[in-house]
């Protein structure tokens, strides 16, 4: 339509110039200048646009610059008339860089931040040139205080999570280790139990529920040893039940272990709480007492005329005090105790015999006058050691002291109990 008008305008003027006719001529020059003009506004502008990645699309405006993120994924497409060709170039900010471009498709990927401007030239067939047209790009690149706040935040997110499943883990571990605590103080303190009742049936006759002879044995080693160094009191008494063999013969095995049990329970109940009882093998029993001489054969007496008085039976017993000059191990002291019981036995049973040769019977003694209240203590001078053996003070056995036979204290407490065989009563 363009091209017709400008060829009638044309062959008008022509015209007009062959009848000379000079003024219409110049009204034909105007009105030629002015339907171009107005034919070259007609003819739409190239226009811009923006496609994203999510498949929205806006017009670009040549007046506001475009703001584009580095990276982002962005397509420009370009309209124009069908029978015009377009020339695209990328310009940088100060026009040095020149960038050739496809106008059909345009991706902004790879570029660097900063500014930008896309020129086009529109250039329609047989037709002047156009004016290019610009649109202005800014390509921001990342905000780097913002990704060190990402990143901060992130790593703090992190440090809390751990500080989180520590704090859990370690109140877990806490709450097992206390439970594991716990378990493990009961199992000890059952074990404290059962090793308590291990021990006390190690040491413990299982008939009378006296001390057996290897827990006599082992106490008899610490007092001897006190003895030897600060010469404390000490007696070691033995008594044997007479005619055992013909009572068990006579009644029954099970009658003679009621007579022990009866005389178990005698003992018990006769003694202090620092004189220890214990049976000694068979029908014999065997006392550990702080005392000397005329004092432990009055408790051997004492102790003869309540088993006759309170069971039936008679009983020999053999006294024998520690003497520095003989006594130089327990079984030495053992054994002069047991030969003065058997020096009972002799002079006709029932009796107290002591390794002196002095001896009381039932026939000479005095008769037994039970006292009001029974008491646990026997009559007799107090024993001047604490009530317990087993707490006697413990530094006087820093310094060991030679004996009468030249054996050390050392010697003495490791020294074994008497392995005697038992003579028939």
């Amino acid at each position: 339509m363009r091209i017709f008008l400008l060829t009638r305008s044309l062959l008008t003027c022509r015209r007009a110039a062959k009848r000379h006719n000079g003024f219409h001529a110049f009204w034909l020059l105007i009105s030629i200048q002015l339907v171009s003009s107005v034919s070259l506004a007609s003819e739409p502008e190239p226009q811009l646009w923006l496609h994203s990645a999510e498949g929205d699309q806006r017009r670009v405006d040549p007046a506001t610059p475009l703001r584009l993120l580095a990276n982002q994924a962005m397509q420009l497409r370009i309209d124009a008339g069908a029978d015009e060709t377009l020339d695209c170039e990328l310009l940088g900010a100060e026009g040095n860089d020149r960038i050739a471009l496809d106008c059909s498709r345009i991706n902004l990927l790879g570029l660097d931040s900063g500014a930008y401007l896309l020129q086009v030239r529109a250039q329609a067939a047989q037709a002047a040139d156009r004016p290019a047209r610009r649109w202005s790009w800014l390509i921001q690149g990342p905000n780097r205080n913002l990704l060190h706040l990402n990143w901060l935040l992130a790593l703090t997110v992190a440090v809390s999570g751990v500080a989180v499943w520590m704090r859990r883990r370690t109140h877990l571990l806490l709450a097992d280790t206390s439970a594991l605590d716990k378990l493990v103080k009961q199992r000890l303190a059952q074990l404290e139990a059962t090793n308590q009742r291990l021990r006390t049936l190690s040491e413990t006759d299982g008939l009378t529920g006296l001390s057996n002879r290897r827990h006599f044995d082992e106490v008899l080693r610490e007092p001897l040893a006190r003895a030897l160094l600060i010469d404390r009191p000490l007696a070691v008494l033995m008594l044997d039940v007479d005619h055992f063999k013909a009572y068990n013969d006579a009644n029954g095995h099970l009658a003679g272990d009621d007579i022990l049990r009866r005389i178990g329970a005698e003992l018990r109940g006769s003694i202090r709480n620092d004189t220890l009882a214990a049976r000694y093998g068979g029908e014999e029993f065997a006392l550990i007492a702080p005392a000397r001489g005329k004092e432990a054969q009055d408790l051997a007496e004492r102790l003869r005329r309540r088993i006759e008085s309170q069971i039936g039976v008679t009983a020999s017993f053999g006294v024998a005090c520690f003497d520095v000059r003989r006594d130089a191990d327990e079984a030495a002291l053992i054994a002069r105790a047991d030969d003065a019981l058997y020096q009972a036995k002799r002079a006709g049973r029932n009796r107290v015999h002591t390794d002196s040769g002095e001896f009381t019977s039932a026939l000479d003694a005095e008769p037994l006058v039970e006292p009001q209240e029974q008491s646990n203590a026997f009559e007799g001078e107090p024993c001047p050691n604490p009530p317990q053996i087993e707490t006697w003070p413990e530094d006087e056995l820093a310094d060991s002291a030679p004996s009468a036979t030249g054996n050390s204290t050392s010697d003495t407490l490791a020294s074994s109990g008497s392995d005697r065989t038992l003579k028939p009563s």
